[in-house]
């Protein structure tokens, strides 16, 4: 998986960051899909050349895997659905 994409949506929180810690080791560029469009001040990943934030049109076109770590509510249903 060295070199292959990992689209996380809903990914600065602490599971996403765990999954980042994991994957990055392993070769893996992240790309991270979040509401506000950047990761929060002070986040562990915020300057990695590794980690990118992007839409989250970008991230399901170019990803080679998605990774959906966000809790299930009213602002997140329907996120991934028909498109």
């Amino acid at each position: 998986i060295t070199g292959k994409k990992l689209g996380m949506i809903g990914g600065s929180g602490t599971i996403g960051t765990a999954v980042a810690d994991v994957a990055i080791p392993l070769g893996m560029d992240i790309l991270i899909s979040s509401r506000s469009g950047k990761l929060p001040p002070g986040h562990k990943y915020e300057n990695h050349p590794r980690v990118s934030v992007v839409s989250l049109d970008e991230l399901l076109a170019t990803s080679d895997f998605v990774s959906i770590n966000c809790p299930l509510n009213a602002h997140t249903r329907h996120t991934i659905g028909e498109r």
